[in-house]
């Protein structure tokens, strides 16, 4: 007769039913010891990451808006004809001009559609 390997199932003997349960204890605690590794690492990966991640998001902020704020010593200028403020630095350029404000508009009785349109 021809002998051929075959996969059949086989009981346990008493010895491997133990022995299997054993290592499946062990199989369980290094498991828990390896999520809690995993925690740490989350906890490391965050730790560093969150800086870095603020400040990266600051700077495309700042790239897409073209502009930062910064505190800049410099001269309010009130516009009236134009209904502007301007703000001129210690050299006397102009650093930024922006629309006057309702409250400043009612302060130096500026009519809202006072801009003057100049004609050549």
């Amino acid at each position: 007769m021809y002998q051929q390997e075959f996969k059949l199932p086989v009981k346990l003997t008493d010895e491997q039913r133990t022995e299997l349960e054993k290592r499946n204890a062990t199989i369980d605690i290094d498991v828990i010891v390896a999520k809690e590794q995993l925690d740490a690492a989350k906890g490391i990966y965050k730790e560093k990451t969150e800086g870095i991640a603020k400040e990266k998001k600051n700077n495309l902020q700042t790239l897409r808006q073209g502009y930062q704020m910064e505190l800049v010593n410099a001269s309010e200028y009130y516009n009236e004809d134009e209904a502007t403020v301007d703000y001129f630095g210690e050299d006397g350029l102009l650093i930024h001009t922006r629309a006057m404000t309702i409250d400043e508009r009612r302060q130096y009785k500026i009519r809202f559609n006072s801009r003057q349109i100049k004609e050549d």
